[in-house]
């Protein structure tokens, strides 16, 4: 069947309703809304944004208003070396980006006074490396990532503490000898 529209098209049953599982596509924006609809005969279901887009998870007929997304886990597309170019390795110290990256509680603007309160960072206080492609929030790969690159920061600091501590820790052996030994000497008759 072909439907030519301008605006939006609405797929309902015959009766001009289906128990709530109304689907429709608002043709001039772009955007395609779905509610309660179960997609369950498939392997995998692929969600195809054009170039440059996103699936986003939104309250129903709005498109700012983001609801929470459930998963037993979040893959990233790849983290194979073969899919990969132009590979670095990382040597920028994220140190001091955790040192002055402030950790808040907040809630978003459109959330009720008495919604749950969210834990995050600004991202105007962060590097752009850990920023998603918008430029309005943050890649959770990249984060992790440089979180991970912050541990390996923190134990080359502590590995060379440690090598610091067990030299003093032998200097100190050297010095109380050297002290026993002048002691000796000093009580020697």
């Amino acid at each position: 069947m072909y439907v030519g529209s301008d605006d939006e098209v609405r797929i309902v049953s015959r009766g001009g309703y289906n128990g709530g599982n109304i689907t429709w596509r608002n043709l001039r924006s772009n955007l395609v809304y779905a509610n309660a609809v179960d997609i369950n005969n498939g392997t995998h279901v692929y969600i195809r944004p054009t170039s440059g887009g996103e699936a986003k998870v939104t309250a129903t007929g709005t498109t700012n208003n983001f609801r929470p997304i459930r998963a037993r886990t979040f893959t990233t597309d790849t983290s194979m070396r073969e899919n990969k170019k132009d590979i670095e390795v990382f040597s920028e110290d994220s140190l001091d980006v955790f040192r002055n990256a402030q950790i808040y509680t907040y809630r978003r603007l459109n959330d009720d006074q008495f919604a749950f309160k969210q834990l995050g960072m600004m991202i105007d206080e962060t590097p752009r490396i850990l920023h998603g492609e918008a430029g309005d929030s943050f890649d959770l790969y990249a984060l992790t990532a440089y979180m991970g690159k912050g541990i390996k920061d923190i134990i080359t600091i502590t590995d060379k503490h440690g090598d610091e501590i067990n030299w003093l820790k032998i200097e100190n052996q050297y010095l109380k000898q050297k002290i026993k030994q002048l002691e000796d000497r000093m009580g020697a008759p």
